[in-house]
């Protein structure tokens, strides 16, 4: 019977601990994307789906599922008062919002280089772009990652929820 070294058990332990913190990086964005939040009474009598993290309170009480239910004046005013959600700025200053447009998840998508914001590609949805540079902390990543820093933060919101379905950085 061949006895293992303590070496070897160091490296086997290593190996399993990156493959499992990669499965459970995996499994915690998948699960975040496609969370469900409970429904509203009115949302959910409406078949509207509610997903992602609270964010903008909407103003408008529309149950369309293409609703937009709140201002541009509303995103302003929750954007001033909470940090960008995917990490902290590196300068600690006040991130400067870059862009803040009503758009179709399509073309929130190609803002995001191609990336999917989870909602059908003709929902409305508001995309915000905002100058930073940010650590992008508050993502999961696997152990031993390096934290990535980017200039720009992405965030994604349902039009008709207010709720952040993604969030996402770039340079």
């Amino acid at each position: 019977m061949k006895t293992i070294q303590k070496s070897e058990k160091i490296k086997l332990v290593v190996i399993v601990s990156g493959i499992f913190g990669c499965c459970i990086f995996t499994y915690i964005l998948l699960f975040v994307k496609t969370t469900t939040l409970p429904l509203t009474k009115s949302h959910a009598a409406a078949g509207v789906p509610e997903s992602g993290l609270p964010a903008i309170a909407p103003t408008h009480t529309s149950l369309s599922s293409n609703a937009v239910n709140f201002s541009l004046s509303d995103a302003q005013t929750y954007i001033f008062h909470n940090p960008f959600v995917g990490g902290d700025s590196v300068n600690g200053k006040v991130p400067i919002v870059e862009s803040m447009q009503f758009v179709t998840a399509k073309t929130a998508s190609q803002l995001m280089n191609g990336e999917d914001v989870g909602v059908d590609d003709n929902h409305i949805v508001l995309f915000v772009k905002e100058k930073g540079p940010f650590v992008l902390n508050n993502v999961p990543l696997p152990p031993g990652t390096q934290i990535p820093v980017f200039t720009y933060g992405e965030t994604v919101y349902d039009a008709t929820t207010g709720n952040i379905i993604d969030v996402s950085g770039e340079n």
